[in-house]
């Protein structure tokens, strides 16, 4: 494979604090990769920044893979240079020790940063998972090292890194900064105006709806509507069961295989294999059902278009990753990178107002169709629904906990898990 190379110049001449906070570098299998970063600097300002790498792909078992990975960074301060550092790694060696994750970050300012580098070397030493160093080679410069075993712990000092810097040299949070206190770039607690929207999930879901409901209305009874309720959400229960009990098998598993092997076991195993089931046994629960009165159908309608239309709203601010847990099964360090499922914890839309709306409306939905058709075995189905949630719930916000850490908390703190609040939570709190 030729050499791949990247030179990056960056020349601050504004006296304002300045942070270059790149995600880390993966090396893949064969490569040979040489990068150079410079910086000039006027002789006053403030400069935060790193440069980090991981040893090959390692959720896929590729360490060292690479045929070579060469980088440098210079820093130059008012024409004179502060420091010059890099690596220079063959292939199919053991480049960290036996860790995952390699970081030099670099810290300039116009004071003495003895007291920065004593305070980092004392409290990084209280990240597992990591083993760093902080030193002053130089008047005005402080370098920090570090070795993770994987990318959160890696993430982990470099927040404190970045945030204990900032709170010495007496630097405001920024409003919008790549990395703040327990956060790791792209997983943070931000609300946003626009965010994401992810139109194919949301359509699909209404469509689907629509589409029961009509071919129920051509056949003159309940027959679509109730069949695709109990598939969808028994196939739900299904995998909810297998996934979170089973998280540290499934990710072991999946490392290998990608993020279209889970789609494949999900949807095509556990989700059509219960289809099939209840398909083959719709003629014994398809009949199982009351006479229900018709108010009790027409506030079954209600609940069911509501229900649908507030799933469908957060179904877009969601997207498919997070909706077929990609999220947990791929997290940050063990396949979220090469199988680019998104890492953000996802407050806007209904999220503002409570922390499950979808499974607030996928029960609401169950109990209204229920009602619309008349149906004891969607009653069941409802009644199995709660169990399922009480005992998944637990392993699924501890694993958000893990993965986002102060940021789930704090958003915990302030939106309720399943009742509503009449106000929505504002960027302002979740930044405090």
């Amino acid at each position: 494979m030729p050499e791949a190379r990247r030179l990056c110049r960056i020349r601050i001449v504004r006296l304002k604090p300045t942070e270059y906070l790149p995600h880390h570098l993966i090396p893949y299998p064969g490569s040979d990769y040489r990068q150079r970063t410079v910086f000039y600097l006027a002789p006053e300002v403030t400069l935060i920044t790193w440069e980090a790498f991981a040893a090959g792909r390692v959720a896929r078992d590729e360490r060292s893979a690479f045929t070579r990975l060469r980088s440098r960074t210079e820093i130059h301060r008012g024409g004179v240079p502060k420091a010059r550092d890099g690596l220079d790694l063959p292939g199919g060696s053991e480049p960290f020790g036996g860790y995952s994750y390699s970081d030099v970050a670099y810290v300039l300012a116009t004071r003495d940063l003895g007291p920065l580098a004593e305070n980092l070397h004392r409290r990084l030493g209280g990240i597992s998972g990591t083993l760093a160093s902080a030193s002053v080679p130089a008047p005005g410069l402080c370098v920090v090292r570090v070795l993770a075993d994987d990318a959160p712990a890696l993430y982990r000092a470099l927040n404190l890194v970045r945030d204990t810097a900032r709170e010495i040299l007496g630097l405001p949070v920024p409003a919008r900064g790549l990395v703040s206190a327990g956060r790791i770039p792209g997983m943070e607690a931000r609300v946003r105006s626009n965010g994401e929207r992810h139109v194919a999930p949301a359509a699909a879901w209404v469509a689907a709806f629509v589409a029961c409901i009509f071919g129920d209305a051509m056949l003159g009874r309940w027959v679509l509507t109730p069949l695709f309720v109990a598939a969808f959400y028994g196939g739900m229960i299904v995998i909810d069961l297998l996934t979170y009990p089973m998280l540290s098998f499934w990710r072991g598993w999946l490392r290998r295989r990608g993020l279209l092997a889970w789609y494949l076991v999900e949807v095509v195993g556990l989700w059509g294999g219960t289809t099939l089931v209840l398909f083959l046994l719709s003629p014994v629960w398809l009949g199982w059902n009351w006479g229900g009165a018709l108010p009790l159908r027409v506030l079954g309608g209600v609940v069911l278009v509501l229900s649908v239309a507030v799933g469908a709203w957060a179904c877009a601010r969601m997207g498919w990753a997070r909706l077929l847990f990609a999220g947990a099964l791929f997290p940050p360090g063990a396949g979220a990178e090469e199988n680019r499922v998104p890492q953000r914890l996802v407050v806007e839309g209904p999220y503002r107002y409570v922390r499950n709306p979808l499974y607030v409306t996928d029960f609401s939905l169950i109990v209204g169709t229920a009602l619309l058709c008349g149906s004891w075995a969607l009653v069941l189905l409802a009644a199995l629904y709660l169990l399922q949630l009480v005992l998944q719930l637990p392993l699924e916000e501890r694993e958000l906990r893990q993965r986002f850490g102060e940021p789930y908390r704090r958003y915990c703190r302030l939106v309720p898990r399943f009742v509503p609040k009449l106000r929505p939570v504002r960027q302002r709190d979740l930044d405090v």
